[in-house]
């Protein structure tokens, strides 16, 4: 007598069965013959249970709701397709670099410096053009986001496999800002369609965005979150990626000479238009050095609020440091779950 199976899934309709189709579907390690497939059917509707493993080609239609059952297969979980994502995220920041520094060059270079017509001991620079920015540029760093936000769903997926479930359409990873849900209550945390292992769920819980007020930070600051509300965006419409700011990491630097006198400084971090002022030095009454270059550096970058610290930032710096926090994050607290899985590059 065949062992008890368990359900592969159920059809509460009318199907039209290929058993030939069948045979090969529920056919891996073991042999045909030994795969049952039963039909739970109304009483007028009783067929014999027919058995997988005749190779004539022949159909039958039943009607009630019919349980596929199957010898249980044990599928291992990985982590290749977040690999894959990953890869991905870093071909397209690649692609998106390339199309950038271009535009932001030309635009620091059209910045120019005077006197101040109201004190001459001021420097005034300003950016006399801003190149438009073609709209694929949007649409790649969309791919990028959500390339990383794909790469935490696949983890998901493979920690439903690695607890003995059956992901389904609705495996996410869950990315919460709050452990309290949108009714006041307690958040309950889990990956659909649940989880028994309470290690996962522990690995998963410090993934969340809301752990970091026990660091005193906001939430809305973590990198995985921001990663999952920059997704949830590009899916309505196209992100905002800003012509020119300041780089608000390195916006300026200059080298001074021996009882050169030390400005005060003023850096517009704000979205530039043409003539706008991009930064002012006050020499508080002193002549400014002839020498005087404050190399002020201009990226191309992301106005969206829901970058939070990303905003200001060069958007390929911006979205590679997404990137490797996403790697770094998984290889913290999933790959150990994973019986000696590999790494995920963080370069």
């Amino acid at each position: 007598m065949a062992d008890e199976r368990r359900p592969r899934g159920l059809l509460d309709t009318s199907v039209v069965i290929d058993l030939e189709q069948l045979g090969r579907d529920l056919s891996d390690a073991t042999q045909q013959r030994d795969v049952k497939l039963k039909y739970q059917v109304g009483a007028s509707d009783r067929v014999p249970e027919p058995a997988i493993g005749d190779t004539s080609r022949c159909s039958l239609r039943v009607s009630g709701v019919m349980s596929a059952v199957r010898e249980h297969s044990t599928v291992a979980a990985s982590l290749d397709g977040v690999r894959i994502k990953l890869r991905r995220a870093k071909d397209h920041l690649t692609d998106l670099r390339s199309k950038l520094d271009p535009i932001a060059d030309e635009a620091t270079r059209s910045i120019v410096g005077a006197p101040s017509e109201d004190d001459p001991s001021t420097l005034v620079y300003r950016v006399t053009r801003v190149p438009d920015i073609d709209p694929i540029i949007a649409a790649i760093t969309g791919d990028i986001v959500h390339n990383l936000r794909s790469a935490l769903d696949h983890v998901a997926w493979q920690l439903v496999v690695l607890d003995n479930g059956q992901p389904t359409r609705d495996t996410v990873f869950p990315l919460h800002e709050s452990t309290m849900n949108e009714r006041g209550n307690p958040r309950v945390l889990t990956i659909q369609p649940g989880i028994t292992d309470p290690r996962i769920m522990v690995a998963v819980e410090a993934m969340q965005p809301y752990t970091e007020a026990k660091y005193d930070h906001e939430p809305r600051t973590d990198a995985l979150g921001i990663v999952g509300r920059l997704d949830n965006i590009d899916k309505h419409r196209l992100l905002l990626t800003v012509v020119h700011a300041l780089d608000r990491d390195m916006p300026a630097y200059w080298g001074s000479n021996e009882g050169d006198p030390f400005p005060k400084y003023n850096f517009n971090l704000n979205p530039l238009s043409v003539d706008d002022r991009v930064a002012t030095f006050h020499f508080d009454g002193a002549t400014p050095p002839a020498h005087f270059e404050p190399n002020l550096k201009l990226a191309i970058t992301i106005a969206e609020s829901d970058a939070a610290w990303g905003q200001g930032l060069d958007i390929v710096e911006f979205l590679d440091g997404l990137r490797r926090t996403v790697a770094r994050e998984i290889n913290i607290n999933i790959v150990p779950l994973m019986g000696g899985a590999a790494l995920l590059p963080w370069d």
